[in-house]
């Protein structure tokens, strides 16, 4: 397993409580779903915490693999498909997203 599978199973436990967040732009933001992506190079993509967007879709950059996310929730707003998320909130890509 790569720390992207273990950071996926974890998401899976803490769903609906305590529930998994990070910070982006001064909110909470909570990962309702992710999965993990296993083997991409992080030196080429960017450090750790990094957004990118690979072919399977929006990523968060975890060591060795990716998560790749699908549904999350910014704090005070409703959950959404990542897809949604991206299109409504501007910069999300390429941010470096850290723990809470």
């Amino acid at each position: 397993t790569c720390p992207a599978d273990y950071i996926a199973r974890q998401v899976r436990a803490y769903h609906p409580w305590p529930g998994s967040y990070t910070m982006w732009d001064g909110r909470q933001l909570k990962v309702h779903s992710a999965a993990a992506i296993c083997g991409v190079d992080a030196g080429e993509l960017g450090e750790p915490g990094r957004v990118v967007e690979l072919p399977q879709g929006v990523a968060v950059m975890a060591g060795d693999g990716a998560l790749l996310l699908l549904r999350v929730q910014i704090e005070g707003r409703r959950a959404m498909d990542i897809a949604d998320f991206v299109r409504g909130y501007g910069g999300f890509v390429g941010a470096l997203l850290r723990s809470g």
